[in-house]
């Protein structure tokens, strides 16, 4: 929570505190600020790292065999691990996402042990219908600013329902300054949300098996999981 704090009053100040009159369209200007944080999110790793390890393919088995031991795991996902490894950050569909493969491993140890469970692909439409997969979140701190703009989109469908939250926020509270109130409180309930995404781990179980199959990310263009299935249907059983 301490960092969702930070973050907060770091993305508080993006907001003019000194405005007498809401502007315009203020449901947008207020998406609008969100927006521009995550072009910094993603632009601030537009430098590679060299890496933390003289050999990250040999780090990533030694890795594995530690946290996962035998279980199988792709190709494909072994290459985003060594991706991590190298450059401390994994490309998925072409945004650079900063994770720390530890995170990563305990994730999937838990699922190996049945501590936690996946959820799967439901909608019919979906390529990853009925094959047994799933996905689990192992991070959600890169997705604040994605959940709290769709938290704010979901909540707030029109210019009347921000302003009315606005001056509900004004009647109760006076002498605080309501945008903040509002971007704060939309915050910490998008954090709370149960339709939260954040980052996956993806994979298939069969037989009583587990079969790592990727790291990805919630892709809102990709409806139907087209993009993942071609990503992971070679590996498929």
């Amino acid at each position: 929570m301490n960092q969702s704090r930070l973050l907060c009053s770091k993305q508080m100040n993006e907001i003019n505190t000194k405005i007498l009159k809401y502007p315009e369209d203020i449901k947008n200007y207020i998406l609008d600020k969100l927006e521009k944080n995550k072009f910094l999110k993603y632009a601030s790793w537009d430098n590679e790292s060299d890496g933390r390890h003289v050999n990250p393919l040999s780090s990533v088995m030694e890795e594995m065999q530690y946290y996962i031991n035998d279980t199988w795991v792709s190709p494909l996902f072994i290459s985003q691990l060594d991706e991590l490894n190298r450059k401390q950050f994994v490309t998925v569909i072409g945004k650079k996402h900063p994770f720390r493969s530890r995170d990563i491993f305990l994730k999937m140890k838990e699922v190996i042990n049945g501590e936690i469970i996946g959820k799967p692909f439901l909608k019919k439409n979906s390529k990853l219908y009925g094959l047994g997969i799933s996905h689990i979140h192992h991070n959600e701190n890169f997705y604040l600013e994605d959940n709290h703009i769709r938290f704010i989109k979901r909540m707030f469908p029109d210019e009347e329902s921000v302003l009315r939250r606005l001056e509900e926020i004004k009647l109760q509270n006076p002498t605080e300054n309501e945008l903040h109130t509002f971007f704060y409180e939309t915050l910490i309930n998008s954090i709370n949300w149960k339709e939260k995404t954040g980052e996956w781990i993806v994979y298939q179980r069969k037989d009583e098996k587990v079969r790592f199959l990727c790291l990805y990310v919630h892709d809102q263009e990709d409806k139907n999981d087209e993009i993942l299935f071609r990503e992971i249907e070679r590996f498929l059983i």
